[in-house]
């Protein structure tokens, strides 16, 4: 009788333990900083056209510009594993590269390349544990990038044809996940980590994002 009292109370405390764990939010909010690794395609064909029209020789710029800003989004659950994410981001970097002449003689060309994403999508979320629950999420967005030349590359690079963009909007997947980690009922700490291709400038770019902030949960399903 005594053992079976104690396999009652274990029961009960696992199905307790259980029921906590599987308490799913209505709304999520969630906010922090972000880095990105935005790759550099475009800012080594403008580097390019200005060593070109200048006579200088050309440079390469590195594959990555670091990026760092925002992160920011919202997300409805349906039910405990599935709901929709809306997300918006926003980075700021700088970059530069030496450009020289055949006589030594160099000059700099820099940049202050800005990108931003807006979209939304699905997120599956695993929430069997009471501290710690992961998810994974696909996102369709748009994506403006601003690279922010110097003026005197701006000038240089104007007047040649045809002249290579200096910003664009167009479409951008975005693949990811991260984990979040409940520090009270209604708030948890996360981190999460995505991969980003875009179709800016007519390219296929490649860049990765990683966010760190709080998410703040509103209601229960």
């Amino acid at each position: 009788m005594k053992h079976w009292s104690y396999s009652c109370l274990f029961i009960l405390l696992a199905l307790s333990v259980r029921s906590v764990a599987q308490e799913t939010p209505w709304w999520e909010l969630y906010g922090g900083f972000q880095f990105t690794g935005y790759q550099t395609v475009q800012m080594q064909k403008l580097v390019n056209s200005r060593a070109t029209s200048s006579g200088l020789l050309t440079s390469a710029i590195g594959n990555r510009a670091n990026l760092i800003g925002w992160n920011f989004s919202t997300q409805e659950n349906a039910n405990s594993w599935f709901g929709g994410v809306v997300d918006f981001s926003g980075g700021y970097g700088s970059k530069r590269v030496t450009l020289s002449t055949p006589g030594k003689l160099s000059t700099v060309s820099s940049f202050k390349p800005a990108l931003f994403t807006m979209g939304g999508g699905p997120q599956f979320s695993y929430r069997r544990n009471d501290r710690i629950q992961p998810f994974f999420r696909m996102i369709i967005a748009a994506a403006y990038v601003n690279l922010n030349p110097d003026a005197n590359t701006t000038s240089i690079v104007v007047g040649t044809h045809p002249a290579p963009s200096m910003n664009d909007t167009n479409l951008a997947l975005m693949f990811g996940g991260g984990v979040d980690y409940l520090v009270k009922k209604y708030a948890c700490f996360r981190i999460s980590g995505d991969y980003i291709h875009s179709f800016v400038f007519n390219e296929s770019e490649n860049s990765y994002r990683v966010s760190a902030g709080v998410s703040f949960r509103i209601g229960n399903r």
